[in-house]
């Protein structure tokens, strides 16, 4: 009898090892899931960091290190994006003093360009040498762009959509073509179609990096945002949502497709969602030379 006695015991003391450990594991469970919660929806979302790139394209014309800081999806007014935010970026921007600044559309969240107009007074201290240059995203022109065009311009911003600028850097010219809006400007193929060779080094600047095939190979360089960089990345799954037709294939960083040059920033704001993971948002600053 004691044996059995025993036996029972000695289950009963098993059973209640495993009842701590399945404690332990949901506690540990909770924990981590307020931790990754935490770090989607606020730390990530509400981070900036500054990402740099070094990149040599091969041209005819020699032109060595153009410093180009580059800024996608502001989307001013929702999610993190507010007048302090603005601030912060324009602050940074100016700490890193690179030659030229680009802006790659989308300053304003969903359809409302009032926060952004509110707040676009302090884009005026940016002062980088060769200029600051801009064209719209998609929700500038749903917006309706007029207020969104007149606060760029007031606040010293060159828009330049469908447009080339000729710039003069060390004693040699390289040319800015900006690319209106795959989704929303109607224009932009027309401005193709008649710019179909560069005979001098180019850098161009759109929203949508979808619009990349349909540029000519003479193009030396496409700086595109829009896609936030897919604002999730699972380890060895990606990301699930990327607003683009190609999916995966311009989700993000720099694309080398024959010859023919994309970089895609992950932007600075969030859109549809305030959900970052594993691609944080980013002020990109970029040393270009032609070689």
């Amino acid at each position: 009898m004691s044996l059995i006695t025993e036996t029972i015991y000695k289950i009963i003391e098993q059973l209640s090892k495993l009842k701590k450990i399945k404690q332990i594991i949901i506690i540990v469970l909770v924990f981590a899931f307020g931790f990754l919660s935490a770090w989607t929806f606020w730390l990530e979302p509400s981070s900036l960091k500054i990402q740099n790139y070094s990149l040599s394209l091969p041209h005819k014309i020699k032109i060595p290190n153009i410093t180009v800081g580059i800024v996608s999806d502001i989307h001013i007014g929702r999610y993190f994006g507010d007048e302090n935010r603005l601030r912060k970026i324009v602050d940074l921007l100016k700490q890193q003093n690179p030659d030229l600044i680009v802006f790659l559309g989308d300053f304003v969240a969903q359809t409302d360009a009032s926060a952004f107009v509110k707040s676009a007074h302090e884009l005026q201290s940016l002062n980088p040498p060769l200029g600051v240059f801009a064209v719209l995203g998609n929700h500038d022109w749903w917006s309706g762009k007029t207020t969104v065009v007149a606060a760029l311009k007031n606040n010293g911003i060159h828009l330049i959509d469908n447009e080339i600028v000729k710039i003069q850097f060390k004693e040699q010219t390289f040319q800015l073509a900006g690319f209106g809006d795959f989704l929303e400007d109607p224009n932009v193929f027309n401005f193709i179609k008649e710019n179909q060779k560069f005979e001098i080094p180019t850098i161009g600047i759109t929203h949508n990096p979808d619009i990349f095939p349909l540029t000519p190979s003479s193009l030396s360089l496409l700086l595109a945002g829009h896609t936030h960089g897919g604002q999730v990345n699972f380890p060895f799954i990606g990301s699930p949502i990327v607003p683009s037709k190609y999916k995966q294939r311009y989700r993000y960083g720099i694309i080398n497709e024959n010859n023919h040059h994309l970089f895609v920033t992950s932007g600075t704001g969030n859109s549809i969602l305030p959900v970052r993971f594993r691609v944080p948002p980013e002020i990109v600053i970029m040393d270009i030379s032609f070689d």
